[in-house]
């Protein structure tokens, strides 16, 4: 078989504790940035290259236009480089498409909990579904599907009470 030919070369520190084994052999873990990493079973040789805490060098190679990491070895620990910061890139007019995304980028994200009525679009959904069962089942028509849904939706907004959801039947009297 035919020698990999490497495209790639970085030297890395693997992070404390992030080693193991996915359920397919392989050696997953990360690097002191939290970049991820997968060793194939077929190449269980270098598994013992990679340990917590070890400077690694890693030799990358190309197949089905897919990196993956063809050989390892042992570095010391002042021949890896410092992390880079990630450069940002300065744009002389706003009309890009990321400009919007920039000015956002600071804000908090929307909590699920202020979304007004969230209550009531969850209860509009499940009554829904509860309908749509109920006629599956063939208690009701599918014509009635909207009206039975709204009538659970009120229900679980405690709009209707139970007595109101199910009225007792009227029996006939004798006489």
């Amino acid at each position: 078989m035919a020698e990999p030919k490497i495209i790639k070369e970085t030297i890395i520190q693997v992070d404390h504790d992030t080693l193991e084994n996915d359920d397919y052999g392989s050696l997953k873990f990360l690097d002191r940035q939290g970049n991820s990493y997968k060793i194939s079973n077929k190449r269980e040789h270098l598994f013992n290259v990679i340990q917590n805490n070890a400077s690694v060098q890693l030799f990358w190679a190309k197949y089905m236009d897919k990196l993956y990491i063809a050989d390892a070895k042992a570095v010391n620990a002042e021949d890896v480089p410092p992390p880079q910061p990630m450069p940002k890139v300065e744009h002389d007019d706003d009309n890009y498409l990321g400009a919007e995304a920039d000015k956002r980028e600071n804000k908090p994200m929307l909590d699920k909990r202020d979304i007004p009525d969230r209550e009531k679009d969850i209860h509009r959904q499940v009554a829904l579904k509860a309908g749509i069962e109920v006629a599956c089942h063939g208690l009701i028509t599918l014509h009635q599907i909207w009206a039975f849904s709204e009538k659970a939706r009120k229900y679980l907004d405690m709009e209707l009470t139970e007595q109101e959801l199910y009225p007792p039947k009227e029996t006939k009297k004798e006489g």
